[in-house]
């Protein structure tokens, strides 16, 4: 995935990458074990998490897998790979720990009236209002505990089974998008690929799009400011586009035959931009 990374960045932010702080990133997650060289995905994006005040990383269930790899938690073939991968280019567990400890479970935004989360995974937005309030005397921000944090990087199903544990949402993009026009919040994550595609809902921003296999791509989703003739903030427009960089890779989709609709599939990452743009990658 690095070679269509580094194409997106730079079709995006053709001369100062993710250095212009114009420009607000946010990564979806899974960013490893996707495809060949994650060394230049480490490359790329190590000197930006936690460093660049507008580049930004959602944590994503094979970043988790990671950290369990490392910690002896649990042993994941692909993540041992990538490890393997990485060492071999001289970096070392230290380096990917302090990489992956800058990530967030989700990432909220605003732009003019219309209300954005990103997390890795599609969850019921109850699950993003319960979890990220306005307390008095503490303002508002993103309470920890109330969910295990793999709802937020394995997705949901309605609210009742949410709480209980229960971590799928394949076919079940036409209720959360439902929940989420209701709720006035529009959903943008990864991890599994919607029937709709990209574009097909309303209130959420599906961009998982199988870069790691042949005819995948890497997708993102670009927010651009227009801003009215009289300057004022409050009447600036804000214009969506999905951008498709086309993967690389030689090898086949094993979903191809069709179950990746059934949401089957992997994910890539999303960001949001502001030139004022937002960009959102997955």
């Amino acid at each position: 995935m690095g070679n269509e990374l580094e194409k997106l960045i730079s079709a995006l932010s053709p001369e100062t990458g993710l250095s212009d702080e114009n420009i607000c990133w946010i990564f979806a997650g899974d960013l490893f074990d996707r495809g060949q060289n994650p060394e230049k995905v480490f490359d790329i994006l190590e000197p930006a998490f936690g460093i660049l005040p507008n580049v930004h990383l959602v944590m994503g269930n094979h970043e988790r897998s990671i950290m369990h790899t490392i910690r002896g938690v649990r042993r994941y073939r692909d993540a041992r790979e990538t490890l393997d991968a990485l060492a071999a280019h001289g970096v070392y567990n230290s380096r990917v720990v302090a990489m992956l400890n800058t990530a967030v479970n989700m990432m909220p935004f605003t732009l003019g009236q219309e209300r954005y989360f990103v997390t890795h995974a599609g969850v019921a937005p109850q699950l993003f209002a319960d979890s990220h309030r306005t307390l008095e005397g503490v303002g508002e921000g993103y309470l920890t505990g109330l969910y295990a944090d793999e709802t937020f990087y394995l997705g949901s199903n309605p609210y009742s089974q949410a709480r209980a544990g229960k971590t799928q949402y394949a076919g079940y993009e036409d209720t959360l998008n439902d929940l989420s026009r209701a709720a006035g919040i529009t959903q943008i994550y990864g991890h599994r690929p919607a029937a709709l595609g990209s574009e097909g809902y309303s209130n959420l921003i599906p961009l998982e799009s199988s870069v790691e296999y042949t005819g995948g791509e890497l997708s993102a989703v670009v927010f651009s400011r227009e801003d009215s003739v009289s300057g004022a903030p409050e009447k600036a427009v804000w214009k969506r586009e999905i951008v498709k960089i086309p993967s690389s890779s030689l090898i086949p989709d094993p979903y191809a035959s069709g179950s990746r609709a059934a949401g089957a599939s992997k994910t890539p990452q999303t960001v949001p931009q502001n030139r004022s743009t937002t960009g959102i990658a997955c």
